[in-house]
């Protein structure tokens, strides 16, 4: 068994018991981020799916929820908790103690998500049966214990019969309810084609299945047993979606007819969803990764789709008879006013049955900043809902949302990824608050080893920049994302060289703004560091 733990610091405002240190244990697959708690208002209760069964390789979360705990003169409440999971024989399988519950300010009797949230998964060795998982948790202030269990049975992996209904039922479900497997069975058991008459890819639909298998590496090996034994068609449905995920040289023993097919699909454009919204492929793309993940990123990006409000009303003049088609431009307003019709349009369709979506899209008219069309659009677009009455234009105190902070100031995602040098002290890689990404300074250090890389000022700047860029990425961003840097040196004679480097990572007509200053000493003797702060 994998576990690991996850720090987060989530704040869930329900009542709630009046017992000391009360809690539950909740094991689901929704996503770690937890966008479905804190980035929503604080009236929405978002739906909690809890995991009762999974298969190995299947990863799932542990999140503690305390209650009925105790704080201090200064508000601060301190809690632990031990994990103890218990094989089907009885005999323990993995042990983790003093875990973070929570350590600071806190609000009772506000329900607290644990800090450390555990991702766990059972290894291929691991027998099939039922996991006790026994979890102690220690109120700190109030020297009060308590403990609870919850019971995850692992199986063996099966492929589902589903229904037509089922099929269609699991695309609108999967954001709040993820089932992998589930997913597995439908897109093997889909008739219809993903692709069009035109010929091309019906992006809803296989940009969907394509996420929710990068997001779970436990189906590749039964997706490439399918291909094995697959019909045909699935054949090339898989080829499509491995083609997609950039894997398809893992599926061996090709029938020879698939080849130029194979070949096809490779020479053909990729949409890019989250480049200036341009094409309705782009709106599908990003539709199919939120119903896939649940999470808010692709819905920040689609309302960027709304700012097309200025290319409103082109359609109509051209039926008209006001503007030619035929005029370049006309024909470009034409496609962006359909772009942003059909943007508009799947907004007000989603919402409807997709409360999380709705309270998404709330949450970010209230607390973030949109571009003034697009903000216009989002506000009449909500208020055709009779359950909430907010006006934009007025003065007064702003809807709220759950934040990660029991002050309720700001929201607070943790980035890091194991593609850049694990923190070697009480930080985190990066920090994303709004729409800014925070990083902490970057040193030479080669995550593969642990160690600075060897040789002068090149090879660590070019260790650095690479290290910072995979910081980023893991936060969906780029180095083009980028507004400020600071540079610190050991040797401001180092500043030649490392500009000529800088300048290939950054570019010059659009680099960031940039600080650079000399130090006394770097961590570990580096002879650089690099902060930065970019904007997604």
């Amino acid at each position: 068994m994998k576990m690991i733990a996850h720090l987060s610091a989530l704040l869930l405002a329900v009542t709630a018991y009046g017992e000391p240190l009360e809690f539950m244990i909740a094991p689901t697959r929704q996503d770690a981020s937890m966008d479905w708690w804190y980035a929503v208002p604080e009236g929405f209760a978002p739906q909690l799916n809890l995991v009762s069964s999974v298969a190995k390789g299947e990863y799932f979360n542990l999140i503690p929820f305390f209650s009925g705990y105790a704080v201090d003169t200064n508000q601060h409440a301190r809690i632990t908790y031990d994990i103890k999971i218990l094989r089907p024989d009885g005999s323990t399988d993995e042990a983790m103690k003093n875990c973070d519950g929570h350590t600071g300010k806190a609000v009772p009797p506000n329900l607290l998500p644990a800090r450390a949230v555990l991702r766990i998964c059972f290894d291929p060795e691991d027998p099939y049966g039922e996991y006790v998982i026994h979890m102690t948790g220690y109120d700190h202030v109030s020297n009060q214990t308590n403990r609870q269990s919850v019971t995850v049975e692992l199986k063996a992996f099966k492929q589902e019969s589903l229904t037509a209904k089922e099929r269609d039922d699991l695309f609108f479900r999967y954001a709040v309810a993820p089932n992998p497997s589930r997913a597995f069975a439908s897109f093997l058991q889909t008739d219809s084609s993903f692709f069009n008459a035109e010929g091309e890819p019906i992006w809803s639909a296989i940009w969907f299945f394509k996420t929710v298998f990068e997001n779970n590496e436990f189906l590749i090996p039964h997706l490439l047993e399918a291909f094995r034994k697959g019909t045909p068609k699935q054949q090339k449905d898989l080829l499509l979606v491995f083609v997609l995920m950039g894997r398809s040289g893992e599926l061996t023993e090709r029938p020879a007819k698939l080849i130029g097919y194979e070949r096809g699909l490779k020479n053909r454009p990729i949409p890019d969803p989250y480049t200036e919204i341009t094409t309705g492929n782009q709106l599908d793309m990003l539709w199919a990764e939120y119903f896939a993940t649940g999470t808010i990123r692709p819905i920040r990006q689609l309302l960027t789709a709304l700012n097309l409000s200025t290319y409103a009303g082109t359609l109509d003049k051209i039926k008209a008879g006001e503007l030619d088609i035929d005029e370049p431009e006309v024909r470009r307003a034409a496609l962006l006013d359909a772009v942003f019709q059909s943007a508009l349009w799947s907004l007000r369709t989603n919402c409807e049955p997709s409360p999380l979506l709705y309270h998404y899209c709330v949450g970010i008219l209230h607390t973030e900043e949109l571009d003034k069309p697009a903000q216009a659009c989002l506000s009449m677009l909500l208020r055709t809902r009779e359950d909430i009455q907010f006006r934009t234009d007025l003065p007064g105190p702003r809807l709220r949302v759950r934040c990660r902070r029991a002050e309720g100031k700001t929201m607070k995602k943790i980035i890091n990824t194991d593609s850049a040098p694990a923190p070697i002290g009480p930080y985190n890689q990066a920090v994303k608050s709004g729409h800014f990404i925070f990083t902490s300074g970057q040193i030479p250090i080669d995550p593969a080893t642990g160690d600075i890389v060897t040789g002068g000022i090149r090879d660590q700047t070019i260790q650095v920049l690479e290290n910072l860029k995979r910081v980023l990425e893991e936060a969906g961003c780029t180095l083009d994302d980028v507004i400020k840097t600071t540079v610190y040196l050991a040797k401001m004679s180092d500043f030649p060289e490392l500009n000529t480097l800088y300048a290939e990572y950054f570019g010059e007509k659009n680099a960031p703004a940039r600080s650079t200053v000399q130090v006394a000493a770097l961590p570990k003797g580096s002879l650089v560091e690099i902060e930065a702060v970019a904007k997604s």
